[in-house]
């Protein structure tokens, strides 16, 4: 379902996907702080144009609408193009990802979580936070459908 969503632009498959994230969320923030914004994984602009919507974006608008977390879609952005991470080892994703986000506009918050489809490597979202972090986040929640085994 995340590879229609991602691939063959099927988005009725997320609205079902995000419903069962969120009642996971609700469980996990039940005694916990929610984080106070949401940061949709940029993704480049050649890319953005190419594909035509960002998966993540559009996940996090869902997830802000049950939650009520606000999103800031235009704070961060992917600066570099770089070779797509799918088929890359998790070093060699480590590496295509550095530097590739910054900061647009100044993020007035301590606790935010950063949205995507699936995390693999987690090499993409690390960096995220790096960059995040480095510019006063205190704590970054990562917030996605899928993971990715690891063996």
């Amino acid at each position: 379902m995340v590879q229609k969503i991602k691939y063959n632009r099927c988005l009725l498959f997320e609205r079902p996907l995000t419903a069962h994230l969120v009642n996971s969320l609700q469980d996990h923030y039940c005694d916990t702080p929610w984080p106070e914004a949401l940061i949709p994984v940029p993704l480049h602009w050649w890319k953005l144009r190419k594909r035509g919507f960002n998966q993540a974006g559009v996940i996090a608008s869902q997830l802000s609408k049950a939650t009520g977390v606000p999103v800031l879609h235009s704070h961060v952005k992917r600066v570099s193009h770089g070779t797509p991470q799918q088929g890359l080892s998790a070093s060699q994703r480590q590496k295509n990802i550095r530097g590739a986000f910054a900061i647009k506009k100044p993020i007035p918050f301590t606790h935010i979580a950063v949205v995507d489809d699936v995390m693999t490597t987690g090499a993409t979202t690390e960096e995220l936070c790096r960059v995040l972090k480095k510019h006063g986040v205190q704590t970054v929640d990562v917030w996605c459908l899928a993971r990715t085994p690891t063996f």
